[in-house]
């Protein structure tokens, strides 16, 4: 699988001003963080990784969340934030 035909990127470098503060965590998600918010597995369900990564993909509480896509990061954040 050419990975990089699946993304479209934009490279661009834009200039921001942070105008809100925000939390930034320390540590990855884990698996057992995300399930328990999210009650998904997007580790195990995503069908554009190739089956060698799926594979490989290690599983368990204490593993990192991995191929989460961004609006269900954006959710699981809002839910967070609650």
């Amino acid at each position: 699988v050419n990975y990089e035909e699946l993304y479209e990127y934009d490279e661009t470098q834009h200039r921001v001003k942070l105008t809100k503060s925000f939390h930034l965590g320390q540590t990855v998600v884990t698996q057992g963080q995300w399930r328990a918010v999210m009650d998904t597995t997007p580790w195990k369900r995503n069908l554009l990784i190739g089956e060698w990564c799926r594979e490989n993909v290690k599983d368990g509480d204490l593993y990192p969340a991995v191929y989460v896509n961004w609006d269900d990061a954006v959710e699981f954040c809002r839910k967070l934030s609650k």
